[in-house]
């Protein structure tokens, strides 16, 4: 056996080791669980089907790939059971860490790591609160064996400041990496002297991921021992505790910064993009439908400068970029009114709208019923195709 093969049945060893932990968890083999991974490269075709493929040998159900050249990322939509769901998304993580090195990555969308967001949202037979154990046994193993930081999100969050994705992600790789840095004591510190959460046992050794202390409920440990830098780890752990990582190294890998691993509810990643190259308009739409300035429930909102590829031109526009968390608390049809009515009073209109990977029929219906004022609208009856399903 060359060495070449002793590393590829090492990696099959701890990847063998990890579905033992997840069939640890219980979980049902009936369950479904749907990965929306956000990879951060959106023009490099080669690359993208590597990552796809590595999907597919994992075993999920690849369901959709939807890249965007002006955001350089991929959205890849997969399901399957906790098994092959797992092992998918392990696979999926080498390979995108293979191939982006986020130091040369350009895009208009915030990022902070090479495979950037890993959500997973339970479709059927499976809870909320499994799936919450299951983004911690991953968790841990990204952080143990792959050496990438990992930040747990909305209801796996360990940190209440981390709910919400974007109180950490829109730092963005750069910013975060500067400041992880600095608050570990400069350059040098970064790779050299910061403990990370695996050096207690290798990942073998623990037998209770979803109970393990994370990064940042446990003290920052460093090589040193005088008394000045233990009350410097006592004040990042009181006082920085939002940026510390909840497994895996203290400080952003290298090439692949660090991933926002979560779980949620299904969301809509909607686009609008206006008839203006004016990106001044989308940020002062997107300010005022955004729910968090007192807008529109369950709408998280940004306004970018993209470029739209059409045929062998490309046209600059300014994008309402959306997540809508909640499609009954705000629909579709109110949000395209109101963006219509917002950009009508800025002397634009919506040039067209775009839809990022999968979204349930019940919005599409909805939409149908809203739109067209229907009058006792019933899907299941109204639609021929849905009566065949």
């Amino acid at each position: 056996m060359n060495a070449n093969d002793k590393i590829k049945d090492s990696e099959l060893q701890l990847e063998e080791a990890l579905i033992e932990r997840v069939r640890k968890i219980n979980l049902s083999e009936k369950a479904v669980i749907e990965a929306i991974v956000n990879i951060s490269e959106g023009r490099r075709i080669d690359v993208i089907d590597k990552v796809a493929l590595a999907v597919k040998e994992g075993q999920a159900s690849l369901i959709d790939v939807t890249s965007d050249y002006s955001h350089n990322r991929t959205v890849l939509t997969f399901m399957s059971d906790p098994i092959k769901i797992t092992r998918s998304i392990i696979r999926l993580i080498k390979a995108a860490t293979e191939e982006i090195d986020l130091n040369f990555h350009e895009g208009v969308h915030p990022r902070i790591g090479a495979v950037d967001v890993v959500p997973l949202v339970p479709i059927k037979g499976v809870t909320y609160e499994e799936c919450v154990k299951l983004a911690n046994v991953i968790g841990q193993f990204i952080g143990d064996v792959l050496k990438i930081p990992v930040y747990l999100y909305e209801k796996a969050a360990k940190d209440k400041n981390r709910t919400n994705l974007a109180s950490f992600r829109n730092m963005g790789f750069e910013k975060l990496r500067a400041q992880l840095i600095k608050l570990h004591g400069g350059e040098k510190a970064s790779y050299d002297v910061i403990a990370s959460c695996s050096e207690k046992a290798s990942y073998e050794d623990h037998e209770s991921h979803g109970d393990r202390e994370s990064c940042s409920e446990s003290k920052v440990r460093t090589s040193a021992n005088s008394q000045d830098d233990m009350v410097q780890t006592q004040y990042l752990t009181e006082n920085h505790i939002s940026y510390m990582p909840d497994y895996g190294p203290r400080l952003l890998h290298e090439t692949a910064g660090a991933i926002a691993l979560g779980v949620r509810k299904p969301l809509i990643a909607f686009n609008v993009n206006l008839g203006t190259d004016d990106v001044h308009i989308a940020k002062e739409i997107a300010g005022i439908i955004r729910e968090k300035n007192g807008g529109m429930p369950g709408v998280k909102a940004l306004g970018l400068e993209v470029k739209l590829k059409e045929g062998t031109s490309i046209r600059k526009v300014a994008q309402v970029s959306m997540n809508i968390v909640d499609y009954h608390k705000s629909s579709l049809y109110q949000i395209v009114n109101k963006i219509k009515i917002l950009a009508h009073e800025r002397n634009t209109e919506i040039y067209n709208t775009e839809i990022i990977g999968l979204c349930p029929m019940e919005l599409v219906g909805e939409y149908f019923r809203q739109s067209l004022k229907l009058k006792g609208y019933n899907g299941n009856r109204t639609i021929i195709e849905w009566n065949l399903l």
